[in-house]
């Protein structure tokens, strides 16, 4: 059963690299190239928090013997990476800022009710470069397109066609899956929402007041113009949200295709359920590909401002976008799936920890040719280095499993266990000396 080899795949970490994580473009405020290089330096930081988050999941997944294991191994690591974007927050090179260490309790501070999240979409004439604030329209004005700006005029578009005529809120409603690991009924719940007209022009008021209540200046924000909004649901839906999504991902599921859609519905689910008041978006994002490179066993491909997408989108048009980006199912993983179903179901639990341990021995080796991307190897000298490393690692565990069997300690499980290892590093080897032509 492919739902059961989740646990057994060769999840190589190492194949979570910074190009995993595409700069958002509302991050790209600024022309200047050595300013947007700088931005772009935070996906190598995300990588490293996923490769970590990546390798923890897999081994607690590997140990967890029931459902509710699974579900609390998922949920730690969503913590694991909650916890890290506020201590990066906390050792931030600046001490003010829109990231600055000032903030960076934010970055632990729920959600309510009464605090919901603003993000202003459409024409923001801050995000322009050069751009100057105008008191009396409360907007700023001037200045020169920036990605940033060109990207929430974009999203700013996509949002207005949500509206129903004569609505000033549109919702995304959401039908929770059942069955899965959760305390929590199933059914409808509404994720973000979308605002403009006079209840825009409340939230605008309301933004400013909390602005000025914590003892900074409002003096400058905009918030006059075409008032467009994307909010956050309530506290209770967005709760629930979040627990579907960590039982989507803590799933064991039966084919690849499944496993792949289940976590681009998670994705969406996710987006629809920011917990602290800043930092959603990048933990959702080393979260997604950490959790999704254990689940599918390589790392998923994300949107580009795939939490701008998730606000404006209703969930059919999204998860068809983020479906539409994912690479085929690796090939190496139907080979692997036919010898797993010719293990016994008694004997899966022994196999999968032997299976693990050797992995975690290995330090994250790639044993899976197309989970590591190596067939986009194009240097011939890197492809031989790196299949005789992975021919070394496969003498080992034949040693380790002929060991075994002269011991007789477990042979059916531990051997068996050994010998799906050698025989994925064996199949990469071939792939890799075959320069990744199929």
């Amino acid at each position: 059963m492919i739902g059961k080899t989740a646990l057994a795949r060769a999840i190589t970490a190492e194949s979570i690299t910074a190009e995993c994580f595409p700069t958002p473009e509302l991050a790209l405020r600024s022309n200047d190239p050595a300013k947007q290089a700088k931005v772009r330096a935070f996906a190598g930081e995300q990588a490293v928090a996923a490769r970590r988050v990546c390798g923890r999941l897999a081994a607690a997944l590997a140990a967890a013997n029931d459902r509710g294991a699974r579900f609390n191994a998922v949920w730690t690591a969503f913590d694991a990476v909650q916890d890290w974007r506020y201590q990066l927050a906390l050792a931030s090179a600046e001490a003010t800022g829109r990231y600055g260490r000032d903030r960076a309790e934010r970055f632990r501070t729920q959600i309510t009710d009464d605090t919901a999240n603003y993000d202003r979409l459409g024409e923001v004439g801050r995000l322009r470069e050069g751009s100057a604030y105008d008191q009396a329209t409360r907007t700023w004005t001037g200045g020169e397109q920036t990605p940033a700006s060109l990207a929430m005029r974009r999203i700013g578009e996509l949002a207005a066609r949500r509206f129903a005529p004569g609505a000033d809120v549109a919702h995304n409603h959401l039908v929770l899956p059942s069955g899965l690991y959760l305390v929590l009924p199933s059914g409808r719940a509404t994720g973000a929402r979308l605002l403009r007209g006079d209840v825009a022009k409340a939230a605008a008021d309301e933004l400013t007041a909390r602005v000025a209540a914590r003892g900074e200046d409002a003096s400058q924000m905009e918030v006059g113009g075409d008032l467009l909004y994307a909010a956050t649901g309530s506290t209770t839906d967005r709760r629930r949200i979040w627990a579907a999504a960590m039982g989507l991902l803590a799933g064991e599921y039966r084919n690849w295709t499944a496993a792949r859609n289940a976590w681009a519905k998670a994705a969406y689910l996710l987006y629809q359920a920011p917990q602290m008041k800043k930092g959603s978006d990048s933990v959702n994002r080393v979260f997604l590909v950490a959790a999704g490179t254990v689940l599918l066993g390589r790392p998923p491909v994300l949107l580009h401002d795939i939490d701008l997408r998730a606000y404006v989108l209703p969930e059919h048009e999204f998860v068809t976008e983020l479906l539409a980006v994912q690479p085929p199912e690796p090939a190496v993983q139907n080979e692997r799936g036919a010898v797993l179903e010719l293990l016994e179901p008694q004997d899966y639990n022994s196999v999968q920890a032997t299976y693990w341990t050797a992995y975690a021995r290995t330090a994250g080796a790639p044993i899976e040719a197309h989970a590591t991307g190596v067939n986009a190897v194009a240097d011939a000298a890197a492809r031989a280095g790196a299949a005789t490393a992975l021919d070394r690692l496969a003498d080992d565990l034949a040693a380790e499993s002929a060991s075994v069997a002269r011991t007789g300690e477990d042979a059916r499980g531990t051997g068996v266990g050994l010998v799906l290892a050698l025989f994925l590093c064996r199949l990469a080897a071939n792939e890799l000396r075959a320069g990744g032509a199929r």
